[in-house]
């Protein structure tokens, strides 16, 4: 499965019990990746971001349980690590910014085998600079 994350520079996912997500940009770019046909699983609490995309995106607060090898995974607010064996690619987009943080990126990208493949800047809706990095083992 491919596994997607947002991070501020200290590895931070959430700060101040609020997401570091909500970018528009963002979530066009996620959806325009997609294959065709391909699921985009989240859970409830990632919905909303999702909302003009809502026929490509499967909801589920499993999900990363339920996760096929095919599927794509957006990941605001759960560990990754119990899941590092089914996690074939990631990606990171970074926020290249300091925010306080409640949850942390708990994967050692290194020691699980993930080496860097591409990186590229966009502009965002609310960022003037998100890096995307994609990773693969």
């Amino acid at each position: 499965m491919k596994a997607i994350v947002c991070l501020d520079d200290r590895g931070g996912m959430t700060f101040g019990g609020r997401r570091q997500s909500r970018d528009r940009a963002l979530c066009e770019d996620i959806v325009r990746d997609l294959d065709i046909g391909q699921r985009l699983l989240m859970c409830e609490y990632s919905k909303s971001l999702f909302e003009p995309y809502a026929e490509r995106v499967n909801v589920c607060d499993g999900f990363l349980d339920l996760a096929q090898s095919s599927d794509v995974c957006f990941v605001e607010n759960k560990a990754l690590l119990p899941y590092i064996d089914k996690i074939d690619s990631l990606v990171i987009y970074r926020w290249n910014r300091h925010y306080p943080s409640d949850t942390c990126f708990d994967l050692d990208l290194e020691v699980s085998g993930f080496g860097l493949v591409s990186s590229c800047e966009f502009v965002g809706s609310s960022h003037e600079k998100i890096t995307k990095e994609i990773y693969v083992r």
